[in-house]
């Protein structure tokens, strides 16, 4: 029996959806069994970042203050376990 590979998606994003409704591909991802992380920078509608990301949706979506922040957080995770 193989083993599963787990995956994931990361959403980054000001918290606002601009063009036609994402949620039908965030739908198809999830059933796919993809993990979606939604990220926000500055702003953003939480409500939107709930449905977009995997469930629950408070554990798998961050907004964050500033673009300054994600970027720390991109580098400490880029070095976990270095």
């Amino acid at each position: 029996m193989g083993t599963t590979q787990k995956r994931y998606f990361f959403l980054i994003t000001d918290g606002y959806s601009n063009g036609g409704n994402p949620i039908p591909l965030s739908d198809e991802l999830k059933n796919n069994q993809i993990t979606i992380f939604t990220i926000g920078i500055e702003n953003g509608n939480y409500k939107e970042l709930y449905e977009l990301s995997s469930a629950p949706g408070e554990f798998y979506s961050y907004l964050l203050d500033s673009f300054n922040e994600f970027e720390s957080l991109a580098r400490r995770a880029l070095h976990v376990g270095q």
